[in-house]
């Protein structure tokens, strides 16, 4: 995945030929996610709601606080503290249960905050850009909501239907040839959202640097403070909270926007994937040791 994002940064006539479907990506993603859930643990879930509350509260609330008050706090041009704080107030990205699984985390918990969010946010993503962004969004904001919602209530659709059509269990079966599904729409999505990256830093460079560190450096605050503030539900569900603090989709608001997105947008959404790539690896050993601390008698 990393490869693949890395090329387009090199060929950007191969990001510019992926960036008009960029919604077909990330529709593919969230459907796959979707049809692979059971249902039925989610719902026994959702019938003790209080994880799932906390969860949204956070990462849809909360975290967009403190990344305004990082932007406040670090010398950016204005027209990007709009676009950094949209990042920190979108969904986690869907394959936080992937790595959650991977972790030895609590998966149902990762994945009802990643639902719940994803669920949420098209009410929330435009209320925040509205406050944070103003006329920076070329698209009304009930524009923006409307899209939003059409993509992740048309993904959770298509993937329960699909689930239902198609069985859990030959789903289950069907395992590595899904993965395999994932890993090159994921990857196509991170090229396709590099469409002009190069012409943009080439005008700044140190710009360009200065939003892929606050990015980086944010993720991995939030990621922090996400696993601090869950504490209290144990270690295991505050790792998986922490994991899903440090990952968002603003590639979704890119989609819905179009070739109507401002150059800000383009560039913190460029920036965000190099947590979603790179930090997975720099956090699996920290995890683990974690938990073997965590089991010792």
């Amino acid at each position: 995945m990393l490869i693949g994002v890395l090329s387009s940064v090199a060929c950007q006539p191969l990001a510019a030929t992926f960036r008009p479907v960029l919604i077909v990506f990330i529709v593919s993603t969230l459907t796959l996610a979707v049809m692979r859930t059971d249902l039925r643990t989610l719902g026994a879930i959702l019938r003790r709601p209080t994880g799932a509350i906390a969860q949204v509260i956070w990462l849809l609330g909360l975290s967009p606080f403190l990344m305004y008050a990082v932007v406040l706090l670090v010398p950016v041009p204005d027209e990007l503290r709009g676009p950094l704080v949209l990042y920190a107030a979108t969904a986690p990205v869907t394959s936080m249960p992937a790595f959650a699984l991977l972790f030895g985390l609590d998966v149902a918990f990762v994945l009802v905050g990643v639902t719940s969010a994803a669920m949420l946010s098209p009410l929330t993503v435009p209320a925040t850009a509205a406050i944070v962004m103003g006329d920076q969004i070329a698209i009304g904001i009930m524009d923006l909501a409307a899209r939003l919602a059409l993509a992740i209530g048309g993904s959770y659709a298509l993937g329960i239907a699909l689930r239902r059509t198609i069985g859990a269990e030959r789903i289950a079966g069907w395992t590595v040839q899904l993965n395999a599904v994932f890993v090159i729409a994921a990857t196509l999505l991170g090229i396709a959202v590099m469409d002009g990256i190069v012409e943009i830093a080439n005008r700044d460079l140190a710009l360009m640097a200065l939003i892929v560190a606050i990015v980086l450096g944010a993720s991995v605050l939030m990621f922090v403070l996400g696993t601090v503030f869950f504490l209290p539900a144990g270690l295991t569900v505050a790792l998986g909270a922490g994991l899903n603090s440090g990952g968002r989709n603003i590639s979704i608001v890119l989609a819905v926007v179009g070739a109507s997105a401002s150059d800000s947008l383009i560039m913190v959404v460029a920036a965000a994937q190099l947590p979603i790539f790179v930090l997975p690896a720099l956090q699996r050993p920290l995890i683990r040791y974690a938990m073997a601390r965590n089991a010792a008698p």
